[in-house]
């Protein structure tokens, strides 16, 4: 389990990076979770379309405000982009 206070700075920095436009419909799922040797798994989900020119500046973003949230803590990172069309 990962103490309310580590989910709190990784929650805050997730939506510090979020683009300021349409940030609040970019990620349909967060994952953060304990995992071997003690480190921090968070997995974030969207439905951003792989064409998109902005995905990995907004994944770079996430990456880093995660990284500087966490600093020290040992912690890995993965998106998943799910992209489905009607």
């Amino acid at each position: 389990m990962v103490a309310p206070d580590l989910t709190k700075q990784i929650l805050h920095a997730v939506a510090d990076a979020l683009p300021v436009e349409g940030g609040h419909n970019l990620l349909t799922r967060l994952e953060i979770r304990r995992g071997w040797g003690d480190a921090i798994n968070i997995e974030l989900y969207s439905s951003i379309d792989p064409a998109d020119p902005t995905r990995r500046t907004i994944e770079q973003r996430m990456k880093a405000a995660i990284d500087a949230a966490l600093d020290q803590e040992r912690h890995n990172v993965r998106f998943h982009w799910q992209y489905f069309t009607a």
